[in-house]
């Protein structure tokens, strides 16, 4: 016992270090931090084995570790003590003065990293000949600078009786300069050159009296004179923000020395602290006060080579919120919070809105007369304990029918499922029941509901029927004709085993269009949204979107039809689809701030009723609107928590500027959007 707590003493700093990250570390890299017994990598790539030089030369090379950073580069000559090269990034060198002794001689290059492991040593001859040499003394091959106007310095040497007759310096490839002879000899010189903006390729070479020549090989400077470039700012000007609490995200950049601070104010209030966290500099914002937010910022590199000042004005704006809580004979209750995505909806004068409670699973509609809401509770009739009963609701246009869902009704077989349409003729509520045509194959029928605007075609998903295969699914359509129902039941035409086609549906208002989702949890590429059209007296199957996995966890349907969003479970992504015509066009909707929905981005969604609207929930509810050139975001949750089941579904009214929110109670928001 005494050992295991030693250990987790040895191990807390580690794990604070963890905690403390602003980005997500890998298993992998949380190993290494716990445990690096992996050496580093190096290399030698100048001068080659067995290299005639003269007096001064240069040996470097590259030098990598994948673990903690590499530490030193040790070199040693013949039986010598090993030295420190210099390390600079991923490059290492080391200049010698060999002097005038004519030999053969063997290097030895290591490298440590920082948990002390240590790389194979590799070797390296060179022989010292008559030979003129030339070598750069005050550059390093890596180095940065924001200086146009340099001196180049260094030493040369030849071998007696030759002399050195001129040094000139290159710098990317352009003309050769003569350098100053600073000793007399040649033995000291240096070369004012002229740098260009960006990387630069420097070489010396030298000249004697004999026809032998060198050079210094080439170093590499990069000249930073350019300020970094603003990018982006993840709010548009003048965007509303219903959000106490709000992330800032800005984006720079600088391609030579890199970004090294952005600096913040807000409405005259300097420094404020942003924190990078690739590719965004990041501050959270918490104003509660309804101005407007002027945010000004800059951004310098590490040579203070300062970018222009921008502005973003955002308008700080607030929401009215109304809380609904359910009562049952008396007493309040709360909505019921299982996972259902489909168990609200509201009617389209927002006068009527529907909703599972946590009573025995009763379905609670409640109504404005125009002075009081009235309350109706509906229960299941066959199965009065059905745990499934209300997990799926739909409204029509004026709330007087209600179609109700019961995927684990149990008439004729194990989990076959109802589907019950409660219809208000203005004195008694009547009620329909909805069964499927073929009870035989567990289908699953009611997992998925949607109903017309006038109430009289239905849409209801049947997600594991086993007709063609197991767990293939389908989905039933009914439309009223006088007084009887007309029933169609559709497949997929691509239909496969476990394919649960039906596992989520929506019906367009006049009943002509709708969609099926086939969702697959953690499919890996097999979830799909059918679009089905009703053309010429007949059914036709127009369209199969494909997407990966989790995609259709859920679909809606815009009123008209021309315009849908698809969920994607477990993503940071949703989709938005526009017929223009002849295709459906995708756009991606990311929300900017997952502060509370970790990193699902739609456990439900709704679109207004021409489509400019989009609700995604999950934790927060994300409002996207499409103005005319751009989607705007706002972010939908009023006390800055993750309220029980808050967001488990949502719904809009047909302009999308109220917008009603399911959890353990019901929330209505209206606000100047």
């Amino acid at each position: 016992m005494k050992k295991t707590f030693a250990l987790l003493f040895l191990l807390l700093p580690v794990i604070q270090l963890i905690i403390s990250c602003d980005e997500l570390i890998e298993p992998k890299d949380i190993m290494l931090l716990v445990k690096d017994d992996i050496p580093p990598v190096i290399t030698l790539t100048s001068h080659t084995n067995n290299q005639p030089v003269g007096r001064y030369y240069t040996l470097g090379g590259n030098v990598s570790d994948v673990g903690r950073g590499v530490f030193n580069v040790w070199i040693k000559k013949d039986t010598g003590s090993f030295e420190k090269a210099l390390v600079s990034g991923n490059t290492w060198a080391f200049q010698v003065d060999i002097g005038y002794a004519y030999a053969v001689h063997t290097y030895y290059v290591y490298a440590e990293d920082k948990s002390s492991n240590f790389s194979k040593i590799i070797t390296n001859s060179i022989k010292r000949v008559q030979i003129p040499s030339v070598q750069i003394t005050n550059l390093m091959s890596g180095t940065l600078t924001n200086t146009t106007n340099i001196v180049i310095y260094g030493v040369a040497s030849i071998d007696s009786p030759a002399i050195i007759t001129n040094i000139s310096v290159q710098v990317n490839g352009g003309i050769w300069i003569e350098a100053i002879n600073n000793s007399g000899d040649w033995t000291s010189w240096y070369c004012p050159s002229v740098l260009s903006e960006g990387y630069n390729a420097i070489i010396a070479k030298v000249f004697g009296n004999t026809p032998l020549t060198a050079d210094s090989g080439y170093f590499y400077i990069s000249n930073d004179l350019t300020p970094p470039v603003f990018v982006s700012v993840n709010y548009t000007d003048y965007q509303k923000v219903f959000s106490q609490t709000y992330q800032l995200q800005l984006v720079y950049n600088d391609a030579i020395s890199g970004v090294s601070n952005v600096m913040l104010q807000l409405n005259n209030r300097t420094n404020l602290p942003m924190i990078y966290s690739s590719p965004y500099w990041i501050t959270n914002v918490s104003e509660s006060t309804l101005i407007a937010h002027i945010w000004k910022y800059y951004a310098y590199d590490r040579f203070y080579n300062i970018s222009a000042t921008n502005q973003t004005v955002i308008l700080r704006k607030d929401f009215t919120v109304q809380e609904f809580v359910p009562y049952y004979n008396s007493k309040p209750t709360n909505f019921i919070s299982i996972g259902f995505r489909n168990c609200f909806d509201i009617s389209s004068d927002g006068n009527t809105f529907a909703g599972v409670i946590n009573i025995g699973n009763k379905v609670v509609r409640i109504h404005w007369n125009g002075s009081i809401w009235v309350t109706n509770y509906f229960a299941p009739i066959y199965i009065p304990n059905s745990t499934y009963f209300g997990m799926a609701i739909a409204l029509s246009s004026n709330g007087n029918d209600i179609l109700i869902g019961d995927q684990n009704g149990t008439n004729g077989g194990a989990n076959v499922g109802y589907a019950y349409l409660q219809t208000y003729d203005g004195t008694n509520w009547v009620t329909n029941l909805f069964l499927p045509t073929n009870r035989n194959y567990n289908p699953g029928y009611g997992c998925s509901v949607d109903i017309s605007a006038d109430g009289k075609a239905l849409l209801i998903g049947s997600c594991w029927d086993g007709e063609v295969y197991g767990w293939g699914g389908a989905v039933y359509f009914f439309r009223k004709n006088g007084m009887n129902w007309e029933t169609n039941k559709f497949i997929a035409s691509d239909v496969e085993a476990n394919g649960r086609f039906g596992s989520c549906v929506s019906l367009s208002a006049d009943g002509n269009i709708f969609l099926v989702g086939s969702y697959i949890e953690n499919s890996g590429g097999a979830n799909k949204v059918y679009v089905f059209r009703y053309t010429n007296s007949s059914w036709i199957e127009t369209n199969i979107i494909a997407g990966g996995t989790g995609f259709s966890y859920q679909v809606k349907l815009s009123d008209s039809g021309n315009a849908f969003v698809v969920v994607q479970f477990s993503s940071q992504t949703a989709y938005y689809y526009r017929w223009n015509g002849s295709t459906w066009t995708a756009t991606p909707l990311t929300p900017h701030d997952f502060k509370y929905s970790m990193i699902m981005v739609g456990y439900d969604c709704a679109i207004s009723a021409d489509g400019n609207t989009v609700l995604l929930s999950y934790g927060n509810v994300y409002r996207f609107h499409w103005n005319g050139s751009s989607w705007t975001t706002n972010i939908i949750n009023p006390y800055l928590t993750s309220m029980t089941g808050f967001g488990q579904s949502v719904a809009c009214s047909p302009d999308g500027k109220n917008v009603w929110v399911y959890g353990d109670k019901v929330y209505k928001f209206v606000s100047e959007w």
